[in-house]
Formats: structure tokens, sequence, C-alpha cells
């Protein structure tokens, strides 16, 4: 368990992190005053880890190889982690979304039972430190 203070730092960088089953949209989208509405359900945490990190070692080189010219865009790959140090969040809706936690607002929650998002919250919890490429 992160300590408090380490919770509290967090936070302060990047704001408050949205739960799994949090609803959320983005805090600023101009395609909302044209009447579009899009919000999603977060589905889990991630975090960005530079791409130089995943080649020093053997980490999966051929996979990396395939991706690597994506992954060379952003310059870094994203790990799913824990909520203390998640940097994004993954949502889905309509069409999923991975947005940086200071770019969204959490505007709702979804309407189950606390057992339904333990679930769901569980079933995140068996890919941490998997990498989506």
């Amino acid at each position: 368990m992160t300590e408090p203070r380490e919770q509290f730092v967090h936070v302060l960088k990047h704001g408050p992190v949205p739960d799994i089953g949090d609803i959320i949209q983005r805090k600023v989208d101009e395609e909302r005053e044209m009447g579009f509405d899009r919000k999603w359900r977060v589905t889990g945490w991630l975090k960005a880890v530079p791409l130089e990190a995943l080649l020093t070692g053997d980490f999966l080189k051929d996979v990396l190889l395939e991706t690597a010219s994506r992954a060379e865009e952003i310059g870094m790959v994203m790990v799913w982690c824990t909520r203390q140090e998640a940097t994004h969040v993954s949502g889905s809706g309509v069409a999923g979304c991975l947005l940086h936690i200071s770019e969204v607002e959490v505007v709702g929650r979804v309407n189950w039972t606390e057992d339904q998002i333990e679930s769901e919250r569980h079933s995140h919890m068996r890919i941490i430190g998997e990498y989506l490429i």
C-alpha cells in the first residue's frame, strides 16, 4: 500500500486519479460544444515508460521491433500499473480512450454494486506490469 504522503504528492503532481468505474470526460473538449458528448468508464491505469528502458534488455525484442515505429512516434510505451503509479487512464465507451489524468475530470460513477467494481479492479490487477503495445 502506498504511504499517505506518496499519495498526496501524486495528487499534487498529476491531479486525482480516477477510479475504476468512474465516468470521465476530457476537461477541455471543443467537440462537446458541437453536440458530441464523449464519456468513458475507467477500465484501468497506465504509466508511460521511456522506450529506451525496454530496449536495454532482452524483453520480447521481436515484438518491440514490430511495434517500435509506433512507440517511437511518442517516445513512450504504456505499462498497466496500480492507481498510485498511474499517469494515464484507459476508458471504455462508444470508442475506447487512453488519456493523461491531467486531461480528464470525473463526471459520474457507474451504477454497479461494490462487488462488481471490485471484480473489475481484480481483473485489472492481473495485468499489472504488462505492456500496451
